[in-house]
């Protein structure tokens, strides 16, 4: 069902020292019956612990993450029969413990590819 996805995970400081919050982004799908994503994280690589199905935009925050840690990311696309595709390749960030007070580097990109269709 997927081909190639361009992530991008940007950093963004939040208002809390504890918290942090990540932009995933990627490019659109063109499939036909393509009707949304869903962005799966955690802690460890390869296992994570959390899923947010975004429906069909192509950009999520992820709020709520804990300063000091190393958080995993990959992408599933789903289509209207509810088939879910497999992980895309897995991207990774660490959050700094404290917050930047300078202005953030620009962002990282990635190509991840889906390894296996739904």
């Amino acid at each position: 069902m997927m081909r190639t996805l361009l992530a991008s995970l940007v950093l963004f400081g939040t208002a809390l020292a504890q918290d942090a919050t990540v932009k995933v982004s990627w490019d659109a799908n063109t499939e036909n019956d393509l009707a949304g994503y869903k962005v799966h994280y955690g802690k460890a690589s390869n296992s994570y612990s959390d899923a947010v199905d975004i429906g069909n935009a192509v950009t999520v925050d992820i709020t709520n993450l804990d300063r000091g840690a190393t958080y995993y990311f990959a992408v599933t696309a789903y289509d209207h029969s509810g088939n879910e595709s497999g992980f895309s390749n897995e991207v990774s960030v660490t959050i700094p413990a404290a917050p930047d007070t300078q202005a953030p580097a620009p962002p990282a990109s990635v190509r991840v590819q889906i390894t296996s269709g739904g």
